[in-house]
């Protein structure tokens, strides 16, 4: 194992989610339903309204609107941000490890790609064209006891201190913050994050729409990238929240460095693929990427971290329960790419 800090990247989209994620790496705010239907036949549930579904996901605002014709909401793009020319070299190259913390503020990103619902009829929705992430300011924690340490990658065996990748039992500084994910009004995720070494770790999730919100906190907290041997290392994650029957497990590999054009300028990134699986045992709702289609992450070490593009693609399968408290599930399938439009966070207004 070489001796180098870690590369931390945050699961998403979501996170989830992620995320992931993550979900839920996207747990989404739905009522939870009896136990019993967790395991009832699939086949024999009413089929959800697509009205309903579309207040549960990140739709866009067309879609949003009473009344709105949900088989017929274009697809259309708006301009792109200007792309860098031929040739354009890097501006910065990717670190082992973060060296510094990412920078607080808000951070535009621009979107594309779609949302299939498969409920009462079948329709396809855009993706949110742009979005943001906000990140609060970074502060510094006190390091666990690395045999008490829950996240540890072995956390309670009697060589929990051997587990430890090399940085993460010297009283190496841990920070902690936020990235809330504005994707619209309604539909918007906060992760609490903490920053080691060697990880960076999902403490809690807050997903929140129209209906209210629902929060996810494993335990142990899920490790959303770990890096100690630079491209081609893996790992794998798991935690339960006991008070909401939701678990999560992610198989993660840094697969090798990838630029990334960010409206004209080049920036070095790791690119990590991340494939997740997420399931809530009180509802029966589902979340996972394809099989052999796992997400992808490029992270920018150099830049404290940031995830500066995502490609997601997963399936994710909920349960609702209406007004007269009947219950239907439909399937969502996400397929969509974000990409930030600057390396640096807006100026505060």
């Amino acid at each position: 194992m070489k001796n180098v800090m870690s590369l931390f990247v945050l699961l998403g989209l979501s996170a989830t989610t992620a995320c992931g994620a993550g979900t839920g790496d996207f747990d989404m705010s739905v009522r939870r339903v009896a136990l019993s239907l967790a395991f009832a036949d699939e086949d024999k549930a009413e089929p959800v309204e697509p009205n309903v579904i579309v207040r549960l996901i990140p739709a866009p605002p067309e879609a949003l609107v009473d009344g709105a014709d949900l088989s017929n909401i274009p697809l259309s793009m708006p301009p792109k941000c200007p792309a860098a020319p031929e040739g354009a070299p890097q501006v910065d190259v990717g670190t082992y490890g973060i060296l510094n913390t990412p920078k607080p503020g808000r951070y535009p990103r621009h979107n594309e790609g779609h949302l299939i619902i498969t409920g009462a009829i079948d329709i396809r929705v855009p993706f949110p064209r742009a979005s943001r992430w906000e990140l609060s300011p970074v502060t510094q924690v006190e390091p666990p006891s690395p045999v008490d340490d829950p996240t540890a990658p072995a956390a309670g065996a009697e060589n929990a201190l051997d587990n430890f990748p090399p940085g993460e039992v010297d009283g190496a500084p841990m920070h902690e913050y936020t990235i809330t994910k504005v994707l619209t009004p309604e539909f918007t995720v906060v992760d609490t994050i903490r920053l080691t070494s060697r990880r960076m770790i999902l403490l809690k999730r807050e997903t929140t729409t129209q209906s209210g919100t629902t929060t996810f906190v494993p335990d142990p907290p899920i490790t959303l990238l770990e890096h100690a041997d630079g491209e081609g290392h893996t790992w794998r994650s798991a935690g339960v929240d006991s008070a909401t029957g939701t678990a999560m497990v992610i198989d993660g590999e840094v697969e090798k460095r990838e630029a990334v054009d960010l409206c004209g300028t080049v920036h070095d990134t790791y690119r990590v693929l991340v494939a997740e699986r997420m399931v809530n045992l009180e509802s029966g709702e589902t979340m996972g990427t394809f099989d052999g289609d796992p997400n992808v992450y490029n992270v920018a070490s150099q830049l404290g971290g940031l995830i500066v593009r995502e490609d997601l693609h997963f399936r994710q399968t909920i349960t609702v329960v209406d007004a007269e408290g009947e219950a239907g599930a439909a399937v969502v399938e996400w397929d969509y790419v974000s990409t930030q439009d600057s390396a640096e966070p807006e100026p505060p207004k």
